[in-house]
């Protein structure tokens, strides 16, 4: 799995309202080794306003937020949190 947190793993949450972009990333930063970047993508503006906040209880390190005519882009490293439900 070496070369695999040099990858990045996009999330389209488009559409969907919170919580569930912060449910879909919980999901896909269990699944992943520790350092994985993760993209989120929103389209809901309480995303950027509560994930944030998730980020920084759960020990995901947010990277960059930016926004488009589309959305919010959040780019994230996994942090140590697992399968245990630390997060």
């Amino acid at each position: 799995m070496s070369g695999f947190s040099n990858q990045i793993l996009t999330l389209d949450c488009t559409g969907l309202r919170c919580p569930l972009p912060i449910l879909q990333f919980r999901k896909a930063a269990r699944n992943s080794v520790s350092g994985q970047k993760i993209l989120l993508l929103s389209d809901d503006p309480n995303t950027h306003r509560d994930f944030s906040a998730f980020c920084l209880a759960a020990g995901h390190q947010l990277l960059e937020i930016t926004q488009d005519a589309k959305g919010w882009r959040f780019l994230v490293e996994a942090g140590c949190a697992g399968p245990r439900g630390d997060e």
